[in-house]
Protein backbone atom coordinates (compact mmCIF):
# COMPACT_ATOMS: atom_id res chain seq x y z
CA UNK A 1 0.00 0.00 0.00
CA UNK A 2 1.32 3.67 -0.96
CA UNK A 3 2.21 6.27 1.62
CA UNK A 4 1.78 9.34 -0.60
CA UNK A 5 -0.72 9.80 -3.20
CA UNK A 6 1.31 9.51 -6.73
CA UNK A 7 0.24 10.76 -10.34
CA UNK A 8 1.30 8.62 -13.33
CA UNK A 9 2.80 9.81 -16.65
CA UNK A 10 4.07 6.77 -18.68
CA UNK A 11 6.75 5.77 -16.70
CA UNK A 12 7.24 8.50 -14.27
CA UNK A 13 5.25 8.91 -10.30
CA UNK A 14 5.22 12.30 -9.09
CA UNK A 15 3.74 12.84 -5.69
CA UNK A 16 3.63 15.99 -3.71
CA UNK A 17 5.83 15.90 -0.04
CA UNK A 18 5.17 19.30 1.88
CA UNK A 19 6.57 21.90 -0.20
CA UNK A 20 8.44 18.79 -2.67
CA UNK A 21 7.82 16.71 -5.72
CA UNK A 22 8.96 13.21 -5.22
CA UNK A 23 9.64 12.26 -8.98
CA UNK A 24 9.98 8.35 -9.23
CA UNK A 25 11.35 6.92 -12.56
CA UNK A 26 10.28 3.12 -13.84
CA UNK A 27 13.56 1.27 -14.77
CA UNK A 28 14.05 -2.32 -16.20
CA UNK A 29 12.26 -5.13 -14.30
CA UNK A 30 9.59 -2.90 -12.57
CA UNK A 31 12.73 -1.45 -10.54
CA UNK A 32 12.63 2.33 -9.50
CA UNK A 33 14.67 5.54 -8.87
CA UNK A 34 13.78 8.61 -7.77
CA UNK A 35 14.60 12.66 -6.85
CA UNK A 36 13.10 15.14 -5.11
CA UNK A 37 12.98 18.71 -6.27
CA UNK A 38 11.63 22.26 -6.09
CA UNK A 39 8.54 23.92 -7.11
CA UNK A 40 11.12 25.15 -10.03
CA UNK A 41 11.83 21.58 -10.73
CA UNK A 42 15.28 21.98 -9.29
CA UNK A 43 16.68 18.65 -8.08
CA UNK A 44 17.48 18.54 -4.67
CA UNK A 45 18.42 14.88 -3.94
CA UNK A 46 18.76 12.39 -6.16
CA UNK A 47 18.57 8.75 -5.47
CA UNK A 48 21.88 6.63 -5.35
CA UNK A 49 22.49 3.57 -6.43
CA UNK A 50 20.73 0.28 -7.74
CA UNK A 51 16.89 0.58 -8.89
CA UNK A 52 15.12 -0.89 -5.89
CA UNK A 53 11.90 -2.13 -5.31
CA UNK A 54 8.95 1.20 -5.37
CA UNK A 55 8.38 0.86 -1.23
CA UNK A 56 12.05 1.68 -0.62
CA UNK A 57 12.38 4.76 -2.99
CA UNK A 58 8.88 6.21 -1.97
CA UNK A 59 10.36 6.04 1.94
CA UNK A 60 13.29 7.33 0.75
CA UNK A 61 11.56 10.36 -0.57
CA UNK A 62 9.23 10.71 2.79
CA UNK A 63 12.84 11.00 4.75
CA UNK A 64 14.62 13.11 2.38
CA UNK A 65 12.07 15.74 1.97
CA UNK A 66 11.98 15.77 5.82
CA UNK A 67 15.50 16.03 5.62
CA UNK A 68 15.12 19.08 3.45
CA UNK A 69 13.32 20.78 5.89
CA UNK A 70 14.57 19.87 9.15
CA UNK A 71 18.18 21.56 7.59
CA UNK A 72 16.53 24.07 6.36
CA UNK A 73 14.92 27.45 7.67
CA UNK A 74 15.23 26.77 11.33
CA UNK A 75 11.57 28.63 11.93
CA UNK A 76 10.21 25.92 8.99
CA UNK A 77 12.00 23.12 10.64
CA UNK A 78 11.07 23.74 13.83
CA UNK A 79 7.29 24.67 12.90
CA UNK A 80 6.36 21.14 11.25
CA UNK A 81 8.31 19.35 13.96
CA UNK A 82 5.94 21.15 16.44
CA UNK A 83 2.96 20.41 14.02
CA UNK A 84 3.89 16.63 14.83
CA UNK A 85 4.29 16.53 17.80
CA UNK A 86 0.99 18.19 18.81
CA UNK A 87 -0.97 15.84 16.42
CA UNK A 88 0.39 13.00 19.46
CA UNK A 89 -0.34 15.20 22.76
CA UNK A 90 -4.16 14.17 22.37
CA UNK A 91 -4.13 10.29 21.49
CA UNK A 92 -1.06 10.44 24.33
CA UNK A 93 -3.54 11.98 26.87
CA UNK A 94 -6.27 9.15 26.50
CA UNK A 95 -4.10 6.17 25.83
CA UNK A 96 -0.66 6.32 27.85
CA UNK A 97 0.56 6.81 31.42
CA UNK A 98 1.22 10.62 32.13
CA UNK A 99 4.45 10.42 32.14
CA UNK A 100 4.54 9.57 28.32
CA UNK A 101 2.88 13.45 28.09
CA UNK A 102 5.28 15.03 30.37
CA UNK A 103 7.49 13.56 28.38
CA UNK A 104 6.53 14.51 25.14
CA UNK A 105 6.07 18.12 26.68
CA UNK A 106 9.75 18.14 27.27
CA UNK A 107 10.68 16.80 23.81
CA UNK A 108 8.53 19.80 22.49
CA UNK A 109 10.63 21.96 25.03
CA UNK A 110 13.92 20.81 23.65
CA UNK A 111 12.93 21.38 20.53
CA UNK A 112 11.85 25.25 20.78
CA UNK A 113 15.13 25.85 22.89
CA UNK A 114 17.51 23.07 22.36
CA UNK A 115 19.08 23.10 25.78
CA UNK A 116 22.05 20.39 26.16
CA UNK A 117 21.15 17.68 28.66
CA UNK A 118 23.49 18.36 30.96
CA UNK A 119 21.05 21.65 31.62
CA UNK A 120 18.27 18.60 31.64
CA UNK A 121 20.02 16.98 34.45
CA UNK A 122 19.37 19.76 36.21
CA UNK A 123 15.61 18.96 36.73
CA UNK A 124 16.17 15.61 38.93
CA UNK A 125 13.30 14.35 39.97
CA UNK A 126 12.78 10.84 42.49
CA UNK A 127 9.81 8.59 40.96
CA UNK A 128 7.98 7.61 44.26
CA UNK A 129 6.19 4.32 42.41
CA UNK A 130 7.24 1.02 43.58
CA UNK A 131 6.14 -2.25 41.23
CA UNK A 132 4.82 -5.74 42.52
CA UNK A 133 3.78 -8.08 39.89
CA UNK A 134 1.21 -10.57 39.43
CA UNK A 135 2.93 -12.83 36.68
CA UNK A 136 0.03 -14.88 34.68
CA UNK A 137 1.50 -17.80 32.42
CA UNK A 138 0.28 -17.35 29.18
CA UNK A 139 1.62 -20.25 28.40
CA UNK A 140 4.12 -22.89 28.56
CA UNK A 141 7.01 -19.98 27.73
CA UNK A 142 5.24 -16.64 28.39
CA UNK A 143 4.82 -14.91 31.46
CA UNK A 144 2.40 -11.38 31.60
CA UNK A 145 1.97 -8.83 34.40
CA UNK A 146 -0.19 -5.65 33.27
CA UNK A 147 1.57 -2.33 34.61
CA UNK A 148 0.60 1.05 34.10
CA UNK A 149 2.94 1.55 31.31
CA UNK A 150 1.54 -1.57 29.01
CA UNK A 151 1.62 -5.57 29.87
CA UNK A 152 4.95 -6.95 31.28
CA UNK A 153 6.39 -9.68 29.24
CA UNK A 154 8.92 -11.99 30.18
CA UNK A 155 9.43 -14.93 27.30
CA UNK A 156 11.36 -18.09 27.95
CA UNK A 157 13.76 -18.59 25.65
CA UNK A 158 15.33 -22.87 25.35
CA UNK A 159 18.74 -22.62 24.47
CA UNK A 160 20.24 -25.06 21.68
CA UNK A 161 20.36 -28.71 23.34
CA UNK A 162 24.17 -29.99 23.82
CA UNK A 163 25.46 -33.19 24.49
CA UNK A 164 27.22 -31.88 27.02
CA UNK A 165 24.44 -30.89 29.18
CA UNK A 166 21.53 -32.96 31.16
CA UNK A 167 18.81 -30.03 30.77
CA UNK A 168 18.93 -27.67 28.26
CA UNK A 169 19.56 -24.10 29.76
CA UNK A 170 16.82 -21.14 29.30
CA UNK A 171 17.43 -18.07 28.54
CA UNK A 172 14.47 -14.72 29.16
CA UNK A 173 13.42 -11.96 27.04
CA UNK A 174 11.88 -9.42 28.79
CA UNK A 175 9.96 -5.92 27.65
CA UNK A 176 7.11 -3.99 28.02
CA UNK A 177 4.49 -3.80 25.01
CA UNK A 178 1.97 -0.47 25.21
CA UNK A 179 -1.66 -1.12 24.14
CA UNK A 180 -0.55 0.64 21.00
CA UNK A 181 1.39 -2.10 19.82
CA UNK A 182 5.13 -0.20 20.85
CA UNK A 183 7.13 -2.38 22.43
CA UNK A 184 10.27 -1.72 25.07
CA UNK A 185 12.62 -4.94 24.64
CA UNK A 186 15.52 -5.52 26.90
CA UNK A 187 18.66 -5.64 24.49
CA UNK A 188 19.88 -8.70 26.15
CA UNK A 189 18.53 -12.45 27.44
CA UNK A 190 18.72 -13.09 30.73
CA UNK A 191 19.78 -16.75 32.46
CA UNK A 192 16.76 -16.18 34.73
CA UNK A 193 13.33 -15.05 35.17
CA UNK A 194 14.66 -12.80 38.65
CA UNK A 195 16.96 -10.77 36.83
CA UNK A 196 14.61 -10.12 33.37
CA UNK A 197 11.93 -9.20 36.28
CA UNK A 198 14.50 -6.90 37.30
CA UNK A 199 14.94 -4.98 34.37
CA UNK A 200 10.94 -5.03 33.94
CA UNK A 201 10.67 -3.33 37.48
CA UNK A 202 13.66 -0.92 37.05
CA UNK A 203 12.65 -0.04 33.32
CA UNK A 204 9.00 1.10 34.52
CA UNK A 205 10.83 3.11 37.05
CA UNK A 206 13.14 4.87 34.76
CA UNK A 207 9.79 5.08 32.89
CA UNK A 208 7.76 7.18 35.34
CA UNK A 209 10.84 9.95 34.71
CA UNK A 210 10.43 11.75 32.00
CA UNK A 211 13.62 14.01 32.17
CA UNK A 212 15.45 13.71 28.86
CA UNK A 213 18.93 12.91 29.10
CA UNK A 214 21.29 10.30 28.33
CA UNK A 215 20.44 7.80 30.60
CA UNK A 216 16.82 7.95 29.65
CA UNK A 217 17.03 7.90 26.04
CA UNK A 218 15.00 4.22 25.99
CA UNK A 219 11.93 5.96 27.52
CA UNK A 220 11.94 8.72 24.76
CA UNK A 221 12.03 6.11 21.86
CA UNK A 222 9.65 3.85 23.68
CA UNK A 223 7.45 7.45 23.92
CA UNK A 224 8.06 8.26 20.30
CA UNK A 225 6.91 4.81 19.35
CA UNK A 226 3.93 4.97 20.99
CA UNK A 227 2.92 8.18 18.99
CA UNK A 228 3.83 7.14 15.85
CA UNK A 229 1.34 3.66 16.77
CA UNK A 230 -1.01 5.60 18.29
CA UNK A 231 -1.22 8.07 15.33
CA UNK A 232 -4.66 7.90 12.96
CA UNK A 233 -4.10 5.37 10.14
CA UNK A 234 -4.92 8.06 7.45
CA UNK A 235 -2.63 10.55 8.98
CA UNK A 236 -0.09 12.19 6.41
CA UNK A 237 3.40 9.27 6.39
CA UNK A 238 5.21 12.46 6.72
CA UNK A 239 4.01 12.70 10.17
CA UNK A 240 5.42 9.38 11.47
CA UNK A 241 9.40 10.19 9.73
CA UNK A 242 9.11 13.57 11.27
CA UNK A 243 8.91 11.49 14.60
CA UNK A 244 11.63 8.54 13.37
CA UNK A 245 13.58 11.95 12.62
CA UNK A 246 13.45 13.59 16.38
CA UNK A 247 14.66 10.14 17.58
CA UNK A 248 17.49 10.56 15.34
CA UNK A 249 18.35 14.04 16.45
CA UNK A 250 17.94 13.25 19.87
CA UNK A 251 20.07 9.99 19.61
CA UNK A 252 22.99 12.65 18.44
CA UNK A 253 22.53 15.48 20.97
CA UNK A 254 22.25 13.27 23.83
CA UNK A 255 24.52 10.16 23.09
Amino acid sequence: MSLLTWQQNNKKYTASILDYTAVVSEQAGYTFTAHIEDHNKTVLREWEGDPVEFDEVEQWAIFSAIDLEQIGSKDEAQKGMLQTLDLCQPVLSTSAHPSHLQRLQNIREWVLHRTTHEQEMVHATKPSTSYVFNWSEENANLYQAITPHGKALIIEEETAKSSYLINPASRYKAQIEHASGAIYESRELFMDFVNAEHWIHKTLMELDDPRIAEYFLGNIHFTLNICKHSLPPDVEAFHRTRLEYLEMLLDEVLL
